[in-house]
């Protein structure tokens, strides 16, 4: 393990690097204390990611699904870096906890289903009158499921198709003229699970596939309108909507695995936060 500690440390950014330390430090504490508070991770991050620049102040970023992992790693490097945030997801709970410690000038919580295009455009309306313009946005919502093709239930795939191309769609659509003003950029989370195929992941692999080209569609249509238009492809982030929960059992043995989870989990999402910035 420390040699392949080792081995990551050398071939990661400086900012990777940082985050790794605090992802360490934060692997130290109880499981009933600051390791569980998004305002803590924050607040490491802080301490930690010295000498970045303000290169997004004055910028207005959307981030869907911002209530967790990347989505939650995103809004906040994006707000470390001088933008405002508008977090938006489904459970406003989980929202409130990642804009714990942010500026109420530069971040509005907007919870919204981003299936649902009727709240889609108040979520686009609400963000226009709190900031005059929309500069990012991040489709980065989406859900999992995994199963047997023959076996999986309709109403699985309906609600994968719902919210991670559905979602993206609605989104997209509702923002993209306010893109076209500012010359802004549109960010897809994709996953590799679009470039290929995996077994029991047929209907996200569709999915995934689908935003994929979708993003392709979008640079080579907005591209000469100004507005940039890409996708990152995460893979192996493994989040709750896959299945599974990390506190499942207290055992002394099994809560330490817990947490290596948790913040290897905490630390992909972080990276590709800096890679989506």
């Amino acid at each position: 393990m420390i040699e392949w500690h080792h081995r990551l440390f050398a071939s990661i950014s400086p900012f990777r690097r940082r985050a790794f330390l605090y992802i360490r430090r934060a692997t130290t504490l109880r499981d009933d204390d600051r390791f569980s508070s998004h305002a803590a991770i924050a607040e490491m991050a802080k301490e930690e990611i010295d000498g970045m620049t303000a290169r997004f102040e004055g910028k207005v970023v959307m981030v869907t699904g911002a209530g967790t992992g990347i989505g939650a790693a995103t809004a906040r490097r994006f707000y470390i870096e001088g933008a405002a945030v508008v977090l938006t997801g489904r459970r406003e709970a989980k929202l409130a906890e990642v804009g714990q410690g942010m500026q109420s000038d530069r971040c509005l919580l907007q919870p919204a289903d981003v299936s649902m295009s009727e709240a889609v455009a108040k979520l686009t309306a609400a963000t226009i009158r709190q900031f005059g313009k929309i500069d990012v946005l991040v489709n980065n919502a989406g859900i999992g499921g995994r199963g047997e093709f023959l076996e999986v239930p309709v109403e699985q795939w309906r609600r994968i198709v719902a919210v991670n191309i559905d979602g993206v769609l609605n989104t997209t659509r509702s923002v993209l003229p306010h893109l076209i003003e500012t010359k802004g950029t549109i960010i897809n989370v994709s996953s590799v699970s679009g470039l290929g195929g995996d077994r029991g992941l047929a209907l996200y692999n569709a999915a995934k596939g689908a935003i994929s080209n979708f993003t392709r569609s979008l640079a080579a249509e907005f591209g000469p309108k100004g507005v940039r238009s890409n996708a990152v492809c995460p893979g192996g982030n493994f989040p709750r909507s896959f299945g599974g929960s990390l506190n499942a059992s207290r055992s002394v043995a099994e809560l330490s695995q817990q947490k290596w989870r948790a913040s290897s989990h905490f630390l992909r999402a972080t990276m590709q936060a800096s890679l989506t910035a």
